[in-house]
């Protein structure tokens, strides 16, 4: 059966379509073409078809596939909202960092992470689209010792706290490249922790010796922030900031205190405090209604009701490990995730209940990890790890459907683990000086330098010694601020590395990398 194989104006088209879906289960059970005589689907358009409720703008936009066969546009792959969290994070790929990182966070566009290297004072960009492996795009120095990192809600600046210069430094966000100093302002005496309120306008310093929490504004003609005051005195020895989404409201946590700021006045004002059962970390879910505290005293997450109109109150502790200490949750606000410290472990919590947290397990990261973020879909966590020099990546909640098209023509659900590329799987890291030295790897190599900007990774044992290299995927890193070149190849089992200049002359040069095999 054919309809429309002669031109039809519009309207009639769609009652002629009607009137056919109208027709019982005998007329619906044939082949129905659009623009052809010889349907070979159940519906066969030979032309363009235009679905207008997936109209929009964006680079990367996918059309997905609900659970109930709407096709619907989706975010690029890796940010739709997550369908079903799985009880424990998966993890998914390992890449090299700089030095001592130390914080990490998410665009929030969701396709790049950042992290600050506290030993190294560096901060690093890298490249999560597609299908959420960490693909370095460089890196730019920081103030001395940086602590902590923040961005904008537009996605358009980075702050950077540097403890050992007590400086607060912003940077530019392009839609690609890596960041750009805008400038540097000075903070308090040890600036420990920095956090935005949701318009972006306001950002707030918590200084550690100093013992203040300042406010800045960040609508500035040359986009350096400018303090607003000297700063509001806190309680003693505090370890972390936090705002509330849902009103003018600082939380400072110390390490046997929650105190409460109104930020409704032109500087913070203290409101009082409440007790703790210890302290290292701290987040307050998106709705202002819940703070949640990890605590060193016991391994503990307590949680604090913020519905009241007065101080947090507490509702209780469950345990999280030997040394819980940082934390994030979910968008959706249905789980939190808690770094184990000393136990190297990502622990998960269920938040859906009406009473307290309920662990869903855990998973084992690399020694010491000391920061995470999550993706704002809430899809992917990454953790870095402070010893390990290192970004993991995990996956924590399931990407939707996506509309593949086969090779006859035909449209179905694809599963985005299929997609090429994504399963490729780290066989092999490390960090190698501009002489050829080896300063820690991981997968088994020897490393010689024949000449100035080339060096090859020989594998003498394991799988990697009889694989066939020029099929693998490299991603490395440039050492130092300077700009330069990178290239690879390889064969069997042996990776050539080449740096150059930026004008494209061979030239020694350090680099960190991880290979990829599917």
């Amino acid at each position: 059966m054919s309809l429309f194989s002669t031109p039809v104006a519009g309207r009639a088209r769609v009652l002629l379509l009607l009137s056919w879906l109208a027709g019982g289960p005998a007329a619906q059970a044939q082949n129905v073409g659009i623009g052809t005589t010889a349907p070979t689907q159940l519906l066969d358009v030979n032309g363009n078809l235009r679905v207008r409720a997936a109209a929009g703008s964006g680079v990367g936009r996918l059309l997905g596939v609900a659970d109930d066969g709407t096709l619907q546009a989706q975010p690029p792959l890796g940010e739709a909202t997550a369908a079903a969290a799985p009880l424990a994070p998966a993890s998914l790929s390992t890449v090299p960092t700089d030095a001592g990182p130390y914080a990490v966070a998410v665009h929030p566009a969701g396709t790049r992470v950042f992290v600050l290297n506290t030993t190294a004072s560096t901060l690093q960009t890298f490249d999560v689209s597609g299908n959420g492996r960490p693909l370095s795009q460089g890196t730019v120095p920081t103030g001395s010792g940086p602590t902590a990192l923040a961005l904008d809600p537009a996605g358009t600046r980075a702050y950077v706290l540097n403890a050992a210069d007590n400086t607060l430094q912003a940077y530019l966000l392009s839609s690609s490249g890596g960041p750009t100093s805008l400038g540097t302002v000075a903070t308090g005496s040890s600036p420990k922790a920095l956090a935005l309120n949701v318009a972006g306008d306001r950002l707030y310093v918590l200084t550690a010796s100093g013992r203040t929490l300042q406010a800045f504004e960040t609508n500035t003609s040359n986009g350096v922030p400018a303090s607003l005051s000297p700063g509001a005195t806190t309680i003693t020895q505090p370890v972390a900031l936090a705002l509330n989404p849902a009103g003018p409201r600082a939380y400072v946590l110390s390490s046997s205190q929650l105190e409460t700021f109104d930020l409704g006045g032109s500087a913070p004002a203290s409101l009082g405090a409440v007790p703790t059962s210890g302290g290292l970390g701290l987040a307050v879910n998106a709705a202002g209604t819940r703070a949640y505290v990890s605590t060193n005293s016991g391994g503990q997450l307590q949680v604090f009701d913020l519905g009241g109109s007065g101080l947090p109150a507490s509702l209780g502790t469950v345990a999280a490990g030997t040394t819980p200490q940082a934390l994030a949750l979910a968008p959706a606000g249905t789980r939190a995730y808690v770094l184990d410290f000393v136990g190297s472990a990502l622990q998960t919590f269920d938040l859906g209940g009406a009473g307290l947290p309920a662990s869903l397990g855990a998973t084992p990261t690399s020694g010491f990890p000391q920061a995470l973020a999550l993706n704002p879909a809430g899809t992917r966590a990454y953790v870095v790890t402070f010893t390990g020099n290192t970004l993991q990546t995990y996956q924590v909640g399931t990407d939707p459907p996506l509309l593949g098209v086969g090779s006859n023509g035909a449209l179905a659900a694809l599963d985005p683990a299929t997609l090429p590329g994504a399963n490729l799987v780290p066989q092999a890291y490390g960090s190698v000086g501009g002489s050829g030295t080896d300063f820690g790897a991981a997968g088994g190599y020897t490393i010689a330098h024949p000449g100035a900007g080339k060096y090859r990774l020989s594998f003498a044992s394991g799988p990697l010694s009889t694989a066939n290299l020029a099929n693998a995927v490299v991603t490395a890193t440039l050492f130092g601020s300077s700009a330069g070149l990178l290239s690879y190849n390889g064969g069997v089992g042996y990776l050539d590395i080449f740096t150059f200049t930026a004008a494209n002359a061979a030239a020694d040069r350090g680099f960190s990398f991880t290979l990829y095999l599917p």
